[in-house]
């Protein structure tokens, strides 16, 4: 739906849509051989067979694809260092990791992805939801996530370990993009290393060049088998060198959290900022936003995000209700948010918030009246309906005295 609000914000009026059910094995009739008498009147006996499994990775990818997702926490951390400034400042943080579906309603991570955090969403496909850690081992960094919808697909762990030079791959959310495939080999077992202030031992390392955000992913092998957990990499984009937690050491923590949840080590942080805000170490912080507010504004950023890393089905999936998928992604497809400023509206009842952004996009895809315009700056009012728990975009109109849009003022953007 190219146009209307340059499809930012298209029509919530449909649910999200289901899982697309899989194709039927194929069919094999056995019948009598010509030496048997086989009554006339009886059916040829039928035997379903299962359909062939993956044998390389890539055909494993798509087996392995449904269960992933992306994990969104958010963390309060003090004394934190401005990358452009230098100073240190207290910040409520937001950072994107991945996890894999083992078990109906439980996916297991890599514990420093939801390490002090505050509030995880889980994204499968188009749907968001809470996630809730019942299982957390910082030491072996494995941790496991709770959430009550119900997960589309499991994967389950290899039997037998990763050996040097197998093939394998993983899916994941690197740098907060869209779900993103890397493959390579495995070059060593057994390594010890120092992650972080971590000693961890019995390692496997693959060659594959992961980044951040891959954390917490499933290395998968040629059958969709899960060998490991990405945990690490030596913090640089060069290939080689990403260390993984194996199965045979995730496992056991899994099953014993299944029947046992345990959260003793896990210290979660309380985020009194909204996110991304950020205070001078040591300030007193404002905390009047309620838990609902931050809510929203967290699914705001994550709306802003999924549209501008081209990972719609995350942006989709901040939407209450969201309409026809392919029409979104042909609305948002050229388009990117930038100059972008939220002002929370005092309400009594579901949150309110105020964007004023610019938005560039092709000429074609500019708003009503006017779709030939490459940049336009919008003053809109979001409010927000509870799924889950969580706030996600219900309803979008102009400001009150405020125009929906109007062509930039200047060309000069960046």
């Amino acid at each position: 739906m190219r146009g209307a609000l340059v499809a930012l914000f298209v029509a919530l009026t449909a649910a999200l849509g289901g899982c697309t059910p899989t194709s039927p094995s194929p069919t094999v009739t056995l019948t009598a051989s010509p030496s048997t008498k086989a009554p006339s009147a009886s059916p040829s006996p039928s035997l379903t067979l299962p359909s062939p499994g993956p044998s390389t990775v890539k055909q494993a990818r798509d087996v392995v694809k449904p269960s992933v997702a992306r994990i969104t926490v958010t963390r309060w951390r003090t004394g934190v260092e401005d990358e452009v400034t230098h100073e240190f400042k207290d910040t409520c943080s937001v950072s994107v990791g991945t996890a894999f579906a083992t078990y109906p309603h439980l996916l297991v991570t890599a514990a420093h992805v939801v390490e002090d955090s505050d509030r995880i969403r889980v994204t499968l496909g188009t749907m968001t939801t809470p996630g809730e850690v019942v299982g957390y081992n910082r030491r072996k960094d494995v941790a496991l996530i709770r959430i009550e919808r119900d997960t589309p697909d499991l994967l389950k762990f290899a039997p037998q370990a990763a050996q040097v030079g197998d093939e394998v791959a993983t899916l994941g959310y690197a740098e907060t993009l869209g779900l993103s495939y890397v493959a390579g080999d495995v070059n060593r077992v057994n390594r010890k290393a120092e992650v972080g202030d971590n000693f961890m031992t019995g390692l496997t390392e693959v060659d594959f060049e992961a980044k951040g955000g891959n954390s917490g992913g499933p290395v998968f092998d040629s059958s969709g088998s899960v060998v490991g957990i990405l945990v690490a990499g030596p913090g640089n984009d060069a290939a080689g060198g990403r260390l993984v937690v194996p199965a045979a050491t995730a496992e056991p923590l899994v099953d014993l959290w299944r029947a046992e949840p345990d959260t003793e080590e896990f210290l979660p942080t309380s985020c009194p900022l909204l996110p991304t805000a950020s205070v001078e170490a040591g300030t007193e912080v404002d905390t009047t936003y309620s838990a609902s507010v931050h809510s929203a504004a967290l699914t705001l950023l994550t709306y802003v995000i999924g549209v501008n890393t081209a990972d719609y089905e995350t942006a989709f999936a901040q939407l209450a209700h969201g309409g026809d998928f392919d029409e979104f992604v042909d609305g948002v497809e050229s388009s990117r948010i930038k100059n972008y400023y939220w002002n929370v509206v005092p309400s009594s009842h579901a949150p309110v918030i105020d964007l004023d952004f610019t938005t560039t996009q092709d000429a074609g895809n500019g708003p009503k009246g006017r779709s030939d315009e490459e940049c336009t700056d919008w003053h809109l009012r979001y409010t927000f309906a509870s799924r889950d728990g969580i706030r996600l975009i219900a309803k979008v109109r102009a400001q009150p005295g405020e125009s929906a849009n109007e062509p930039c003022l200047g060309s000069d953007l960046e």
